[in-house]
């Protein structure tokens, strides 16, 4: 998915609108299959609007992408820390 945000990002950065829709969808897929609602919702909306959306508000409409794909990738991050650590102390007791 890093790499899903990156081709996103050089698809904006060479103004290529067919690339940042067919990535949005990829990252709107896989955003919904791990519980990002709000992610899955904002890539759907690039998606659905990127070549009706002026660049400007293609670049907002990425930068919030960028901003939620963080807190998901925290909040997954910190799961998976959880879970890492629920094992070991199951294992240890």
């Amino acid at each position: 998915t890093p790499y899903r945000l990156e081709q996103v990002l050089l698809g904006l950065k060479n103004k290529d609108q067919k690339a940042i829709q067919k990535e949005a969808h990829v990252l709107k897929t896989s955003a919904y299959y791990v519980g990002a609602k709000i992610l899955s919702d904002l890539c759907e909306q690039l998606e659905a609007n990127c070549k009706e959306m002026t660049w400007g508000e293609t670049e907002k409409m990425v930068s919030s992408i960028q901003s939620e794909y963080q807190e998901v990738e925290s909040a997954l991050l910190k799961e998976k820390t959880q879970a890492e650590e629920a094992l070991q102390n199951k294992k240890t007791a």
